[in-house]
C-alpha cells in the first residue's frame, strides 16, 4: 500500500512510522526544515522508544513538501493535524483540517481514501462529505497517550474505522498489521458513532482526573493522606488505578478539549456531568493557585510549564493557567524551562541556572516531583503523590 501521512505532530508520526513497516508511506508538511529533520531521521517525539523503532529493518519513512508527490498515488491519505478549541465558537477550529482535505481531494487519484485521524465535532465527516460532494472520506479516531504514541500505536486497545465497507476493513488491517499483539477488538461504526466514540472517552478520562483531583482537595484542606484514600480507593477492583495521580488539572490539554466540545455537541440533550466535567477542572486550577498565594511568597519558581517532563504543549498546560493566576496577584513569577528559549515567557524571567532558580525561588512549583528538586523538597509545591505522569 501507499499511504501518505499528513501532520508531523506526535499522533502524525508515530501513524507514519508503524505504518513504514510494510507499505511505502510519504509524510507531507508545507515545512520544509521538519521535511528535512525527518528524512535525516530525526523524528520529534517524546519517547525514546521511537528512535529504536524508526532504526528497524524495513523500516523506511519519507517526507515531502511537494503535494503531487504526496498526494497523487496514494492509496489512502491520513490525516492527524491539530483542532484547538475555539472559546468563541464553541467548537473545535476545523478550517486547516478542512483545507487540507479540499487541498487532497484535488490531487488525488479517484481511487484515494482519505482518513481523518484527528478529533473532530460529531457529525464532521458527514457534513464535509456533502459539502465537498464526496465519498472517499472516512473516520478513525487514534487512542494514543500523548508521551506513548508509538508504543500505543503498536499495542492498540482496539481499532474503530467510522465505515461498514471493504475500504474499512482494508485501512483496519493496515493498523492490525502494524502492530505487534494479537487479538485486538476492531469496531466498523457510523463516521458519527466514531466521533462520538473518541469524545467520550477522552470526557470519560478527564472525569477520572476531575475525580482524583477533587479527592485530593478534600484531603489537603482536611489535613488527611491523599496518598493513603487513592490507595484505598483504588484497591477496589471496579475502580482500578489508571489516571489517579492528582495534577493541577488538564488545563486546555487533549481531554479537557475533548470535553468542551462535547459539552457543545450535547447542548441540546440532557449534560449535567459533562459540564461539571470542565467546571470541576477549572475549579481545581483555582484551588491550587490559591493554596501556593497562601503561602505568601514573594517570589514563586515554576520548574517546567508543560502538564509533565515529557510533554510540550506549554500554552495549553494547566501550569500557565496557575502561573498566570498567580502573576495577576501581583507575586513576582519565574520559570525554568530548558525547552524554552529566549530570557522571557508569558512575562515572565526565564532563568537557565538551575541552583540559582533554586535560591531565588520561595515556593517551586511543579506537576511532577524530579529528582532535581529533591534537596529541595521543603520549598516545592506539587500534587504528585504517585510519582507517575
Amino acid at each position: 500500500m501507499r499511504i501518505t501521512v499528513i501532520g508531523t505532530g506526535f499522533v502524525g508520526l508515530s501513524n507514519a512510522l508503524i505504518f513504514s513497516k510494510k507499505n511505502a508511506v510519504i509524510v507531507y508538511d508545507s515545512d520544509k526544515s521538519k521535511v528535512d529533520l525527518i528524512n535525516k531521521g530525526q523524528l520529534p517525539l517524546p519517547e525514546e522508544f521511537a528512535d529504536s523503532y524508526f532504526l528497524r529493518d524495513g523500516v523506511a519513512l519519507t517526507a515531502t513538501s511537494c503535494k503531487y508527490t504526496a498526494f497523487s498515488d496514494a492509496d489512502f491519505v491520513v490525516i492527524s493535524v491539530p483542532t484547538d478549541f475555539d472559546v468563541n465558537a464553541n467548537s473545535f477550529n476545523t478550517d486547516l483540517l478542512e483545507k487540507i482535505i479540499t487541498d487532497v481531494i484535488s490531487h488525488t487519484n479517484k481511487s484515494s481514501v482519505i482518513v481523518v485521524r484527528s478529533t473532530v465535532p460529531v457529525g464532521f465527516t458527514e457534513r464535509v462529505c456533502k459539502k465537498l460532494d464526496s465519498k472517499d472520506i472516512l473516520y478513525s479516531p487514534d487512542f494514543l497517550g500523548e508521551y506513548n504514541t508509538v508504543s500505543d500505536s503498536i499495542y492498540p486497545s482496539r481499532i474503530i474505522v467510522g465505515e461498514k465497507s471493504h475500504r474499512a476493513e482494508t485501512f483496519a488491517g493496515l493498523i492490525f498489521d502494524a502492530a505487534e499483539k494479537e487479538n485486538i477488538p476492531v469496531i466498523y461504526t457510523s463516521s458519527t458513532e466514531a466521533e462520538a466514540i473518541k469524545l467520550f472517552t477522552n470526557a470519560y478520562l478527564s472525569m477520572r482526573v476531575a475525580y482524583f483531583n477533587e479527592l485530593d482537595s478534600f484531603a489537603y484542606v482536611s489535613g488527611l493522606s491523599s496518598l493513603q484514600i487513592i490507595t484505598g480507593v483504588c484497591s477496589d477492583p471496579r475502580v482500578g488505578h489508571g489516571y489517579n495521580n492528582p495534577s493541577f488539572g488538564c488545563g486546555a490539554g487533549v481531554e479537557n478539549k475533548d470535553t468542551k466540545q462535547l459539552r457543545s455537541s450535547c447542548s441540546d440533550n440532557p449534560n449535567d456531568l459533562i459540564r461539571a466535567i470542565v467546571n470541576s477542572n477549572e475549579t481545581r486550577i483555582d484551588f491550587i493557585a490559591e493554596s501556593i498565594i497562601k503561602l505568601k511568597p514573594y517570589t514563586v519558581g515554576f520548574y517546567g510549564l508543560a502538564v509533565n517532563s515529557e510533554a510540550g504543549n506549554f500554552l495549553q498546560s494547566s501550569t500557565v493557567c496557575v502561573m498566570n493566576i498567580i502573576k495577576s496577584k501581583g507575586v513576582e513569577v519565574i520559570i525554568y524551562d530548558p525547552k524554552i528559549d529566549g530570557e522571557e515567557y508569558l512575562d515572565a524571567q526565564l532563568i537557565r541556572n538551575l541552583d540559582l532558580f533554586k535560591m531565588l525561588s520561595d515556593v517551586i512549583v511543579t506537576q511532577r516531583m524530579v529528582p532535581e528538586l529533591k534537596n529541595v523538597c521543603e520549598k516545592v509545591y506539587t500534587r504528585d503523590i504517585l510519582g507517575t505522569n
